[in-house]
Formats: C-alpha cells, structure tokens, sequence
C-alpha cells in the first residue's frame, strides 16, 4: 500500500486500507493519520470516518471517536454500525442514556445486530438496569445462541 502511495498519494482505498492495517496491528497514531489523509482527498467518504472513529474508540479517545461516529450519521443518518458503534463509545466513556438511544437507534435500523443488543445490555447493566440488561442479553442469546 505504501508502494502503491509513492506512486499515486490521492489513491483514497490504499490511504484507508493501509489505516486498517495499522489499526489492526495497535498503530493507532498511524491509522488516524491515514484515515485523515483519505478524508482531506475525498471528505465524502463516511466508511473512513467510521474506521477513523473505531480507532479512536479502541485508543480509548472517545470525544474523537463520538466526533467521527457523528460526521458519518451526518452522511448516512441510516449508517446502523455507526450508531451501534456511537453507542459502543457513549457507554465506554460512561454515558449510558446516550449508548442505549444509538443502540436502540442501531437495532432499529437492522434487528440483526445481535453485538448491539449485548452493547445496550452492558450499557443498561453499567447504569443499573439490571431488567433490562438480562432481556437484552437473552434477546442476543436468542438470536445467536
């Protein structure tokens, strides 16, 4: 991918794939960079801002990840991984109210998401919601035993 960008830098696909090569082996500094490089040839690119968030997410930086998970919904207000993935950075940064509307939002959008439903119940488990917890958890366990 590198090789690739010697040749041509506003190839966007191999800034973006080299990102998630970087994510993947923890260089998240890295990873940002290259996602942010994408976005400034082509802003309209929302999968970037999504993996740009989830590295942020993962780096434990979630105002930025909330940021980035926002700039894509902006996009794409259907974008269900987004939201799930929005809702997965309201509730590691301990905002649980906001985690349980984009996870309901996620699961709204697409039933399927059986990692939302497991999210929401965290979420609601964290904040106390012991009831709600065990009906998510059993929903997922329902839906992917």
């Amino acid at each position: 991918l590198t090789a690739a960008l010697e040749i041509d830098p506003s190839l966007t696909w191999a800034l973006v794939q080299r990102g998630q090569a970087h994510r993947q082996a923890d260089q998240f500094d890295e990873a940002i960079a290259d996602y942010t490089a994408a976005l400034e040839i082509d802003p309209s690119l929302t999968w970037a801002l999504v993996q740009r968030g989830e590295t942020h997410r993962q780096a434990d930086q979630f105002d930025e990840a909330i940021a980035d998970y926002t700039a894509a919904l902006q996009q794409d207000p259907t974008d269900a991984m987004a939201l799930g993935s929005r809702g997965q950075a309201h509730r590691r940064a301990g905002r649980f109210g906001e985690a349980v509307a984009d996870l309901t939002a996620a699961l709204e959008i697409d039933p399927s998401l059986t990692w939302a439903l497991v999210e929401r119940g965290e979420a609601h488990r964290q904040a106390g919601r012991f009831d709600e917890a065990v009906a998510d958890y059993t929903a997922a366990l329902q839906q992917d035993p």
